[in-house]
């Protein structure tokens, strides 16, 4: 007897029903091969569905290390406290080590925060990866309260650099203001060690006369994990 040596040769040589041997079950008759051909021919439309699902990838598994992979999702307000110009931690997440493990690898995060707006107290806002600013406001006064939202992008360039990147708005002007930094929005981070854990946080300080604790909230951060192609 030859046994397949691939999912497409399940249904080779398999008799046709009446022609193998019968199992007896209660008051039916089994076919062995009417059973067998039926499954063989399930096996085989869902391996040609799989491989035609992983393109050109070498196997479906190797495809599958290729998704997307939500990290983190944070959604619990977090407000600042201090307000003689300390910065509080507002979201913030470890890393694994080794997770931005090739060339490529990235990071994608969304973060949401609010303001309150106040006449003279200053309000200031940072994101760091690493150890490293790759976004500060600078300390600034408005006399709008509002929403920031920012997209940021950490791409690995090499086991110890990284270059990050950040988009969003800022509540400078009004709620809907685009954001223009007062630094710049993107920045390449370098001696790092990637096969360590990292943090990223977002960290915000209210200052002067007429801060009061809550005047910063974060709202969520998520964090994705994208493979280099």
């Amino acid at each position: 007897m030859t046994y397949p040596t691939s999912m497409t040769e399940l249904t080779d040589s398999v008799p046709s029903s009446g022609a193998a041997a019968t199992t007896t079950l209660g008051n039916a008759t089994y076919q062995h091969a009417t059973w067998h051909r039926s499954a063989a021919a399930e096996i085989e439309a869902i391996s040609s569905d799989l491989i035609t699902a992983r393109g050109s990838y070498a196997s479906m598994a190797a495809r599958v290390a290729k998704l997307p992979v939500s990290l983190f999702n944070l959604y619990a307000d977090i407000s600042t406290t201090s307000t003689g110009g300390s910065f509080d931690d507002l979201q913030s997440v470890t890393i694994a080590a080794g997770q931005l493990a090739s060339n490529g690898d990235r990071l994608v995060a969304r973060w949401v925060g609010s303001g309150v707006a106040h006449a003279t107290a200053t309000r200031q806002v940072r994101a760091v990866f690493g150890g490293t600013t790759i976004a500060d406001t600078t300390a600034y006064v408005t006399a709008y309260g509002g929403i920031y939202v920012w997209d940021i992008e950490i791409v690995r360039v090499s086991s110890s650099v990284v270059r990050a990147s950040i988009n969003g708005n800022n509540p400078t002007y009004s709620a809907l203001s685009a954001l223009p930094f007062a630094g710049a929005g993107y920045t390449e981070v370098t001696g790092l060690t990637l096969a360590n854990t990292q943090v990223l946080k977002i960290t915000a300080a209210a200052t002067g006369a007429g801060a009061a604790s809550g005047d910063i909230t974060g709202r969520s951060l998520n964090v994705t994990y994208f493979p280099a192609p």
